[in-house]
């Protein structure tokens, strides 16, 4: 079902995410409460579905659909200074919404591959260490597409 039609110039490109739904954003809160109480977590957690610089000027329809995805592990992206710490999402579904919206539209990343994932922390510090982090308790539910003009200071927005 086509939730929202947005029709608008995007001219520093196009960001789409998932926010998590279903009790899913409470779970995430909380292992993040208990195992990074010292990082500056994420305010809006989301999963990040669509990163594209290329000017978009038309039509992106968002749809309405529930989806799941296991934190398959954790990773560093960024560089010194603006690191953040991410949870890589596994879900073959949410890959081929990617690939469907790329195909679609059009949208180019600057990264090699898509790989799903939600920002836990930033202001990651140069010693943390990624293999003290438990295993994430359970799958996550996604929903509630939306789209938005790509920021590219995101970093210092997010926080």
């Amino acid at each position: 079902m086509i939730r929202e039609i947005l029709e608008k110039l995007f001219s520093k490109g196009v960001y789409m995410s998932l926010k998590l739904v279903n009790g899913s954003e409470d779970v995430f809160k909380k292992y993040l409460e208990d195992n990074v109480p010292e990082l500056t977590p994420s305010r809006d957690p989301h999963l990040t579905l669509i990163y594209s610089k290329k000017k978009f000027d038309g039509e992106v329809k968002t749809v309405e659909y529930e989806v799941t995805g296991v934190v398959k592990g954790f990773a560093i992206f960024g560089q010194k200074g603006e690191r953040a710490l991410v949870a890589e999402i596994d879900s073959n579904d949410i890959k081929d919404r990617n690939e469907k919206l790329v195909d679609d539209y059009g949208f180019i990343s600057d990264f090699d591959e898509y790989k799903p994932h939600i920002t836990l922390a930033y202001d990651l510090p140069d010693n943390f260490d990624l293999s003290k982090l438990p295993k994430f308790p359970q799958p996550l539910t996604f929903g509630k597409e939306s789209v938005s003009e790509l920021e590219l200071n995101w970093v210092k927005k997010a926080k």
